[in-house]
């Protein structure tokens, strides 16, 4: 009766033995997720189910290591959850972890810049000016400084140099009638900017 209780105990002891040392052996380049799992859990004889939509290639060289080492190792790269039960692999896609507000996370309100508005009431702004023979670039600055206003030119706008005698007229009859005269147009843009440009 002690022979068989021992017998049976090294056995035992051996089948224990043989089952933790039991290590795989597994190369791909690029060959599906699903495949080289297969290939892993028939080595150990293993039972095993794999959720259908876990696809994607995988490239690895495993020799010698044991089959949680291999799992482990394709759960982190591969993005996967395993989970035996029963003596059964469950392999499936990590769920998304989703935060709610409940969670005592709070949600960020997504803030708009507003853009700034055309104001139309710059070209009512009065002007006055008594300029001889001065650079067309001096007068958008003088009009600019009795308005408040930007006033931009584009780098292809001729510096002429004009006469403007101006007495207590709207900007806007003021660079009409100066951007007629040297064929030229001008804009309103966001904010309190006005841009100068060629015809």
């Amino acid at each position: 009766m002690k022979k068989l209780l021992i017998t049976t105990l090294i056995a035992t002891l051996s089948v224990v033995g043989l089952a933790q040392s039991m290590t795989v052996r597994v190369k791909a380049k690029g060959d599906d997720l699903r495949v080289v799992l297969a290939l892993i859990f028939e080595q150990t004889g293993q039972q095993y189910v794999v959720q259908t939509s876990a696809r994607q290639g995988l490239y690895l060289s495993l020799d010698g290591v044991t089959l949680e080492y291999a799992m482990e190792a394709i759960a982190e790269v591969a993005d996967l959850e395993f989970e035996k039960k029963a003596g059964v692999w469950y392999v499936r896609t990590k769920k998304p972890v989703v935060h709610t507000q409940a969670q005592g996370f709070a949600t960020t309100p997504v803030t708009t810049i507003a853009k700034p508005k055309i104001d139309p009431l710059i070209l009512e702004k009065k002007v006055s000016t008594k300029l001889t023979k001065t650079s067309i670039k001096d007068v958008f600055a003088a009009f600019a400084k009795q308005t408040g206003t930007t006033i931009t030119l584009d780098k292809n706008v001729p510096l002429y140099k004009i006469d403007a005698f101006m007495y207590d007229t709207s900007l806007k009859f003021a660079l009409e009638r100066i951007c007629k005269a040297a064929g030229l147009k001008y804009e309103l843009l966001p904010g309190k900017t006005v841009r100068i440009s060629k015809a």
